[in-house]
């Protein structure tokens, strides 16, 4: 059994794909991507001072924003799991690409979400605020555990 990247390559990895996890499952989770003066909007909820009250009927953009960025954190979860199992049980290149290929559609897929967001969603009135910024971070992070496993593939 060979091994086909140094441990500290594929815990390099682990640790960016991990935190692009919990950014993404936390940009979800968070109700103010966009604030319109006292009103803050999230992908489900809309929220003015401690009121807050599900988006119901969200347009289609929203909608495909939504479906996109979960994918998107269910690619990166199935991609940390990947790598986990590379690291600590088969080390396999195919599970070694398997996992960067899924880092990697999920960055691509959380770019997405973030573009359509941020293209129907833009007004003068609006401020960007933490859960759009965390979606940000999350396909930093994912795209540079991705990159971070294909170099330690391409050098070993």
């Amino acid at each position: 059994m060979a091994v086909y990247a140094s441990q500290l390559q594929v815990t390099g990895v682990l640790v960016f794909g991990w935190l692009a996890l919990i950014t993404g499952i936390s940009s979800l989770a968070a109700n103010n991507w966009v604030n319109v003066g006292i009103v803050s909007v999230g992908l489900f909820k809309m929220c003015a001072h401690t009121v807050c009250l599900n988006i119901s009927d969200p347009p289609a953009w929203l909608m495909a924003t939504r479906a996109f960025f979960i994918i998107s954190v269910f690619a990166i979860f199935a991609g940390n799991i990947a790598m986990t199992v590379f690291k600590f049980k088969y080390q396999q290149k195919q599970v070694q690409q398997t996992g960067i290929a899924l880092l990697l559609f999920g960055g691509i897929l959380a770019i997405m979400s973030i573009s359509i967001y941020a293209g129907k969603s833009s007004s003068l009135d609006e401020k960007y605020s933490t859960g759009f910024v965390l979606a940000w971070i999350t396909s930093v992070f994912a795209l540079l555990a991705s990159g971070i496993g294909c170099a330690s593939s391409r050098l070993a």
